[in-house]
């Protein structure tokens, strides 16, 4: 990993949250989105927090070249990112079987 890699990447958490911050918004101007949804997407933002000390930890092990720690952190980073996703297809899929239901009731 170098340094273009790591602009990149606190690019990339800057647009997550940033995206995250839009969709609660989004969501919370809505009336039918239960509290529980709101619940979920406003933990993306702790799960985004944690994801930008573990790449500032990894920016300081990089630079002491203890790769090892390096490669656990970018497997944190990468598995909370997966866990947004994960969460938020739940969430969508959910939320066509609301539109769904809508359809043919």
């Amino acid at each position: 990993m170098n340094n273009e890699q790591l602009t990149k990447l606190f690019g990339s958490l800057k647009t997550l949250e940033t995206t995250i911050e839009n969709v609660y918004e989004r969501l919370a101007s809505k009336e039918n989105v239960s509290d529980k949804v709101l619940e979920r997407v406003a933990s993306y933002r702790k799960i985004c927090d944690m994801q930008k000390r573990f790449s500032i930890q990894l920016e300081q092990k990089l630079g002491e070249k203890k790769y090892e720690e390096v490669a656990r952190l970018v497997k944190l980073i990468n598995g909370l990112s997966a866990m947004i996703m994960d969460d938020a297809r739940l969430i969508l899929s959910g939320i066509e079987l609301e539109k769904d239901d809508f359809h043919y009731c």
